[in-house]
Protein backbone atom coordinates (compact mmCIF):
# COMPACT_ATOMS: atom_id res chain seq x y z
CA UNK A 1 0.00 0.00 0.00
CA UNK A 2 2.59 2.48 1.19
CA UNK A 3 4.70 2.13 -2.56
CA UNK A 4 1.66 2.48 -4.36
CA UNK A 5 0.89 5.62 -2.42
CA UNK A 6 4.42 6.59 -2.82
CA UNK A 7 3.94 6.23 -7.14
CA UNK A 8 0.73 8.08 -6.64
CA UNK A 9 2.44 11.22 -5.43
CA UNK A 10 5.41 10.88 -7.95
CA UNK A 11 2.36 11.44 -10.59
CA UNK A 12 2.68 7.40 -11.40
CA UNK A 13 -0.88 6.79 -11.30
CA UNK A 14 -0.58 4.12 -14.10
CA UNK A 15 1.66 2.03 -12.12
CA UNK A 16 0.21 2.94 -8.76
CA UNK A 17 -3.31 1.19 -10.41
CA UNK A 18 -1.78 -1.79 -11.79
CA UNK A 19 0.13 -2.17 -7.52
CA UNK A 20 -3.39 -1.84 -6.16
CA UNK A 21 -4.77 -4.30 -8.73
CA UNK A 22 -2.22 -6.90 -7.78
CA UNK A 23 -2.62 -6.25 -4.18
CA UNK A 24 -6.79 -6.77 -4.65
CA UNK A 25 -6.29 -10.10 -6.56
CA UNK A 26 -3.44 -11.47 -4.12
CA UNK A 27 -5.19 -10.27 -0.94
CA UNK A 28 -8.78 -9.64 -1.97
CA UNK A 29 -9.73 -10.04 2.23
CA UNK A 30 -6.76 -8.25 3.59
CA UNK A 31 -7.44 -5.44 6.13
CA UNK A 32 -5.69 -3.18 3.15
CA UNK A 33 -8.44 -4.16 0.62
CA UNK A 34 -10.88 -1.56 0.87
CA UNK A 35 -8.25 1.43 0.82
CA UNK A 36 -6.24 -0.02 -2.31
CA UNK A 37 -9.64 -0.76 -3.69
CA UNK A 38 -11.10 2.80 -3.49
CA UNK A 39 -6.88 4.73 -4.32
CA UNK A 40 -7.03 1.96 -7.55
CA UNK A 41 -10.03 3.62 -8.89
CA UNK A 42 -8.86 7.43 -7.89
CA UNK A 43 -5.47 6.27 -9.70
CA UNK A 44 -7.93 5.31 -12.89
CA UNK A 45 -9.85 8.38 -12.38
CA UNK A 46 -6.80 10.30 -12.95
CA UNK A 47 -5.29 8.58 -15.63
CA UNK A 48 -9.28 9.59 -17.85
CA UNK A 49 -10.07 5.75 -17.85
CA UNK A 50 -13.35 6.70 -16.86
CA UNK A 51 -15.33 3.36 -17.60
CA UNK A 52 -12.52 1.19 -15.78
CA UNK A 53 -13.00 3.86 -12.74
CA UNK A 54 -16.20 3.96 -12.88
CA UNK A 55 -16.72 0.04 -12.21
CA UNK A 56 -14.03 0.39 -9.75
CA UNK A 57 -16.13 3.09 -7.53
CA UNK A 58 -18.92 1.25 -8.20
CA UNK A 59 -17.33 -2.10 -6.47
CA UNK A 60 -16.02 -0.03 -3.83
CA UNK A 61 -19.61 0.90 -3.46
CA UNK A 62 -21.01 -2.19 -2.96
CA UNK A 63 -18.70 -3.28 -0.63
CA UNK A 64 -17.12 -0.83 1.50
CA UNK A 65 -18.44 1.84 4.69
CA UNK A 66 -17.16 5.02 5.92
CA UNK A 67 -14.75 6.94 4.29
CA UNK A 68 -13.96 4.91 1.63
CA UNK A 69 -17.77 4.91 0.65
CA UNK A 70 -18.32 8.42 0.71
CA UNK A 71 -14.79 9.22 -1.81
CA UNK A 72 -16.41 6.16 -3.90
CA UNK A 73 -19.23 8.21 -4.28
CA UNK A 74 -18.07 11.43 -4.76
CA UNK A 75 -15.66 9.87 -7.32
CA UNK A 76 -18.50 8.30 -9.29
CA UNK A 77 -20.65 10.98 -9.10
CA UNK A 78 -17.89 13.42 -10.67
CA UNK A 79 -17.50 10.82 -13.84
CA UNK A 80 -21.38 10.59 -14.29
CA UNK A 81 -21.59 14.75 -14.24
CA UNK A 82 -18.46 14.57 -16.53
CA UNK A 83 -20.47 12.61 -19.40
CA UNK A 84 -23.56 14.68 -18.92
CA UNK A 85 -25.48 12.02 -16.13
CA UNK A 86 -26.95 14.79 -13.95
CA UNK A 87 -29.51 12.71 -12.42
CA UNK A 88 -26.90 9.55 -11.61
CA UNK A 89 -24.76 12.30 -10.04
CA UNK A 90 -27.46 13.88 -8.20
CA UNK A 91 -28.59 10.55 -6.44
CA UNK A 92 -24.84 9.66 -4.99
CA UNK A 93 -24.17 13.13 -3.64
CA UNK A 94 -27.26 12.98 -1.72
CA UNK A 95 -26.20 9.78 -0.88
CA UNK A 96 -22.98 10.67 0.44
CA UNK A 97 -23.96 13.79 2.06
CA UNK A 98 -26.27 11.91 3.98
CA UNK A 99 -23.08 9.39 5.25
CA UNK A 100 -21.75 12.77 7.23
CA UNK A 101 -22.47 16.02 6.66
CA UNK A 102 -19.79 17.68 7.83
CA UNK A 103 -16.83 16.26 7.44
CA UNK A 104 -14.19 16.94 5.14
CA UNK A 105 -16.10 15.76 1.91
CA UNK A 106 -18.90 18.29 2.79
CA UNK A 107 -17.31 20.94 0.79
CA UNK A 108 -16.31 19.00 -2.59
CA UNK A 109 -19.82 17.21 -2.35
CA UNK A 110 -21.25 21.12 -2.50
CA UNK A 111 -19.01 22.07 -5.06
CA UNK A 112 -20.05 19.33 -7.21
CA UNK A 113 -23.51 19.56 -6.66
CA UNK A 114 -23.72 23.04 -7.19
CA UNK A 115 -21.77 22.13 -10.97
CA UNK A 116 -24.39 19.39 -11.16
CA UNK A 117 -27.00 22.06 -10.55
CA UNK A 118 -25.73 24.33 -12.85
CA UNK A 119 -25.34 22.49 -15.42
CA UNK A 120 -29.10 21.26 -15.03
CA UNK A 121 -30.07 25.48 -15.61
CA UNK A 122 -31.37 25.59 -11.85
CA UNK A 123 -28.99 28.66 -11.16
CA UNK A 124 -30.40 29.71 -7.83
CA UNK A 125 -29.44 26.36 -5.95
CA UNK A 126 -26.23 25.93 -7.97
CA UNK A 127 -25.45 29.69 -6.05
CA UNK A 128 -26.47 28.57 -2.96
CA UNK A 129 -24.20 25.28 -3.06
CA UNK A 130 -21.47 27.24 -4.49
CA UNK A 131 -21.81 29.64 -1.10
CA UNK A 132 -22.15 26.93 1.48
CA UNK A 133 -19.03 25.52 -0.50
CA UNK A 134 -17.41 28.66 0.00
CA UNK A 135 -17.19 27.94 3.86
CA UNK A 136 -14.28 25.97 3.13
CA UNK A 137 -11.25 27.94 2.68
CA UNK A 138 -9.61 25.69 0.13
CA UNK A 139 -12.69 25.86 -1.92
CA UNK A 140 -13.44 29.70 -1.66
CA UNK A 141 -11.79 30.50 -5.05
CA UNK A 142 -13.55 27.59 -6.94
CA UNK A 143 -16.91 28.81 -5.26
CA UNK A 144 -16.46 32.26 -6.46
CA UNK A 145 -15.47 31.16 -10.07
CA UNK A 146 -18.47 28.82 -10.49
CA UNK A 147 -20.73 31.63 -9.17
CA UNK A 148 -19.71 33.86 -12.09
CA UNK A 149 -20.50 31.12 -14.21
CA UNK A 150 -23.96 31.41 -13.12
CA UNK A 151 -24.09 34.49 -13.45
CA UNK A 152 -23.41 34.81 -16.98
CA UNK A 153 -25.82 31.40 -17.11
CA UNK A 154 -28.60 34.12 -16.17
CA UNK A 155 -27.43 36.44 -18.22
CA UNK A 156 -25.75 38.87 -15.59
CA UNK A 157 -22.71 39.90 -17.30
CA UNK A 158 -22.03 42.61 -15.29
CA UNK A 159 -22.24 40.95 -11.78
CA UNK A 160 -20.28 38.12 -13.63
CA UNK A 161 -17.76 40.59 -14.56
CA UNK A 162 -17.47 41.88 -11.07
CA UNK A 163 -17.10 38.36 -9.42
CA UNK A 164 -14.54 37.61 -11.54
CA UNK A 165 -12.59 40.74 -10.70
CA UNK A 166 -12.82 40.05 -6.67
CA UNK A 167 -11.84 36.96 -6.83
CA UNK A 168 -8.77 37.39 -8.91
CA UNK A 169 -7.93 39.76 -6.52
CA UNK A 170 -8.57 37.58 -3.89
CA UNK A 171 -6.99 34.64 -5.05
CA UNK A 172 -3.94 35.63 -7.01
CA UNK A 173 -2.38 32.04 -6.72
CA UNK A 174 -5.67 29.89 -7.67
CA UNK A 175 -5.10 26.97 -10.05
CA UNK A 176 -8.29 28.84 -11.74
CA UNK A 177 -6.80 32.14 -12.19
CA UNK A 178 -6.40 32.15 -15.98
CA UNK A 179 -10.11 30.63 -16.51
CA UNK A 180 -11.22 33.67 -14.25
CA UNK A 181 -9.37 36.00 -16.66
CA UNK A 182 -10.39 34.94 -19.77
CA UNK A 183 -14.51 34.60 -18.56
CA UNK A 184 -14.19 37.98 -16.84
CA UNK A 185 -12.75 39.27 -20.35
CA UNK A 186 -15.79 37.32 -21.98
CA UNK A 187 -18.81 39.09 -19.27
CA UNK A 188 -17.19 42.44 -20.17
CA UNK A 189 -17.61 41.83 -23.95
CA UNK A 190 -21.43 40.44 -22.86
CA UNK A 191 -21.87 43.45 -20.54
CA UNK A 192 -20.68 45.49 -24.05
CA UNK A 193 -17.24 47.27 -22.55
CA UNK A 194 -15.56 46.03 -25.31
CA UNK A 195 -12.98 48.59 -24.20
CA UNK A 196 -12.17 46.56 -21.10
CA UNK A 197 -12.75 43.85 -22.42
CA UNK A 198 -9.92 43.91 -25.05
CA UNK A 199 -7.61 44.84 -22.04
CA UNK A 200 -8.15 41.87 -20.15
CA UNK A 201 -8.00 39.60 -23.56
CA UNK A 202 -4.92 41.41 -23.61
CA UNK A 203 -3.44 40.55 -20.34
CA UNK A 204 -4.95 36.88 -20.41
CA UNK A 205 -2.52 36.74 -23.60
CA UNK A 206 0.40 38.17 -22.10
CA UNK A 207 0.10 36.02 -18.36
CA UNK A 208 -1.08 32.61 -19.78
CA UNK A 209 0.33 31.96 -23.31
CA UNK A 210 -0.26 28.67 -23.36
CA UNK A 211 -3.68 28.60 -22.25
CA UNK A 212 -6.10 26.16 -24.06
CA UNK A 213 -7.79 29.78 -24.34
CA UNK A 214 -4.91 31.32 -26.01
CA UNK A 215 -6.27 30.82 -29.39
CA UNK A 216 -9.81 31.77 -28.85
CA UNK A 217 -8.54 34.70 -26.83
CA UNK A 218 -6.41 36.18 -29.87
CA UNK A 219 -9.75 35.66 -32.02
CA UNK A 220 -11.73 37.74 -29.98
CA UNK A 221 -8.98 40.33 -29.37
CA UNK A 222 -8.69 40.50 -33.32
CA UNK A 223 -12.55 41.07 -33.86
CA UNK A 224 -12.67 43.77 -30.97
CA UNK A 225 -9.34 45.43 -32.78
CA UNK A 226 -11.14 45.02 -35.87
CA UNK A 227 -15.00 46.56 -34.25
CA UNK A 228 -13.24 49.61 -32.99
CA UNK A 229 -11.81 50.35 -36.50
CA UNK A 230 -8.04 49.32 -35.19
CA UNK A 231 -7.66 47.74 -39.03
CA UNK A 232 -3.84 47.34 -38.81
CA UNK A 233 -4.26 46.04 -35.42
CA UNK A 234 -6.55 43.35 -35.95
CA UNK A 235 -5.12 42.47 -39.44
CA UNK A 236 -1.24 41.83 -37.01
CA UNK A 237 -3.46 39.48 -34.63
CA UNK A 238 -5.56 37.87 -37.80
CA UNK A 239 -1.57 37.02 -39.28
CA UNK A 240 -0.44 36.03 -35.24
CA UNK A 241 -3.07 33.65 -35.17
CA UNK A 242 -2.72 32.20 -38.66
CA UNK A 243 1.01 31.76 -38.16
CA UNK A 244 0.34 29.77 -34.42
CA UNK A 245 -2.92 28.08 -34.38
CA UNK A 246 -3.81 27.32 -38.48
CA UNK A 247 -4.93 24.46 -37.22
CA UNK A 248 -8.00 25.57 -34.82
CA UNK A 249 -11.51 25.11 -36.30
CA UNK A 250 -11.74 29.26 -36.21
CA UNK A 251 -8.47 29.34 -39.06
CA UNK A 252 -11.15 30.39 -41.61
CA UNK A 253 -13.37 33.12 -39.97
CA UNK A 254 -9.84 34.81 -38.53
CA UNK A 255 -8.07 34.30 -42.84
CA UNK A 256 -11.10 36.44 -43.81
CA UNK A 257 -11.15 39.03 -41.25
CA UNK A 258 -7.57 39.63 -42.30
CA UNK A 259 -8.68 40.07 -45.52
CA UNK A 260 -11.53 42.48 -44.53
CA UNK A 261 -9.46 44.91 -42.39
CA UNK A 262 -6.78 45.32 -45.49
CA UNK A 263 -10.16 46.18 -47.27
CA UNK A 264 -11.72 48.79 -44.83
CA UNK A 265 -7.84 49.85 -44.19
CA UNK A 266 -7.85 50.86 -47.54
CA UNK A 267 -5.42 48.03 -49.53
CA UNK A 268 -8.53 47.11 -51.55
CA UNK A 269 -5.95 45.00 -54.56
CA UNK A 270 -4.71 43.37 -51.33
CA UNK A 271 -7.84 42.22 -49.81
CA UNK A 272 -9.37 41.19 -53.47
CA UNK A 273 -6.11 38.99 -53.79
CA UNK A 274 -6.61 37.40 -50.01
CA UNK A 275 -10.67 37.04 -50.78
CA UNK A 276 -9.71 35.26 -54.00
CA UNK A 277 -7.80 32.85 -51.81
CA UNK A 278 -10.31 32.34 -49.91
CA UNK A 279 -13.10 31.77 -51.98
CA UNK A 280 -10.57 28.92 -54.21
CA UNK A 281 -10.77 26.69 -50.93
CA UNK A 282 -14.23 27.05 -50.82
CA UNK A 283 -16.52 25.48 -48.07
CA UNK A 284 -20.11 26.34 -49.14
CA UNK A 285 -20.64 28.13 -45.80
CA UNK A 286 -21.55 31.23 -44.59
CA UNK A 287 -18.46 32.23 -44.32
CA UNK A 288 -18.01 32.00 -47.96
CA UNK A 289 -20.97 33.70 -48.31
CA UNK A 290 -19.85 36.57 -47.16
CA UNK A 291 -16.50 36.41 -48.83
CA UNK A 292 -18.21 36.46 -52.12
CA UNK A 293 -20.03 39.55 -50.82
CA UNK A 294 -17.41 41.30 -49.65
CA UNK A 295 -15.13 40.60 -52.95
CA UNK A 296 -18.03 41.72 -54.97
CA UNK A 297 -18.31 44.97 -52.84
CA UNK A 298 -14.82 45.36 -53.52
CA UNK A 299 -14.76 45.00 -57.32
CA UNK A 300 -17.92 46.99 -58.00
CA UNK A 301 -15.91 49.51 -56.14
CA UNK A 302 -13.04 49.28 -58.64
CA UNK A 303 -15.68 49.25 -61.57
CA UNK A 304 -15.53 45.66 -62.35
CA UNK A 305 -19.21 45.44 -63.01
CA UNK A 306 -19.76 41.77 -64.62
CA UNK A 307 -17.67 40.09 -61.99
CA UNK A 308 -19.17 41.80 -59.07
CA UNK A 309 -22.67 41.43 -60.27
CA UNK A 310 -22.49 37.64 -60.55
CA UNK A 311 -20.67 37.55 -56.69
CA UNK A 312 -23.60 39.54 -55.80
CA UNK A 313 -26.58 37.70 -57.42
CA UNK A 314 -24.90 34.71 -55.62
CA UNK A 315 -25.07 36.30 -52.51
CA UNK A 316 -28.92 37.33 -53.13
CA UNK A 317 -29.63 33.76 -53.71
CA UNK A 318 -27.60 32.56 -50.69
CA UNK A 319 -28.48 34.79 -47.67
CA UNK A 320 -31.07 35.82 -45.71
CA UNK A 321 -29.77 38.35 -43.56
CA UNK A 322 -30.73 41.84 -43.87
CA UNK A 323 -26.71 42.55 -42.97
CA UNK A 324 -25.60 41.72 -46.56
CA UNK A 325 -28.88 41.35 -48.45
CA UNK A 326 -29.50 44.79 -48.76
CA UNK A 327 -25.89 46.50 -49.44
CA UNK A 328 -25.96 43.42 -52.24
CA UNK A 329 -29.32 44.92 -53.90
CA UNK A 330 -28.12 48.05 -53.91
CA UNK A 331 -25.12 47.57 -55.07
CA UNK A 332 -26.73 45.56 -58.17
CA UNK A 333 -29.22 48.00 -59.14
CA UNK A 334 -26.32 50.53 -58.96
CA UNK A 335 -24.21 48.34 -61.46
CA UNK A 336 -27.29 47.23 -63.76
CA UNK A 337 -28.89 51.12 -63.51
CA UNK A 338 -26.51 53.33 -62.42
Amino acid sequence: LFVGLSRMTRGDTRGAADLFGWMLERYPQGSGAPQAALLRAQCLHREGDLREALDAYSAVIRSAQGVALGDALYGAASIHHAQGRLDDAATLLERASALAPDDALAGPLRLLRGRVLLDGGDTRRAVREFERAAEDADLADDAAYWTAKCRLREGDAEGAATTLATAISRFPNSDLLPEMAYDRAVALLRAGDEGEAAEALDAFRREHPDHAMAPEALRLAASLAHRAGEYDRSRALCVEYMRSYEDQPSARSVELLAAENDHLAGRVDKAIDAYRRFLRRGADDDLELRARYRLGMALHGKGDGREAADLLESVVRGTNTSETMRPALIALGDIRFG
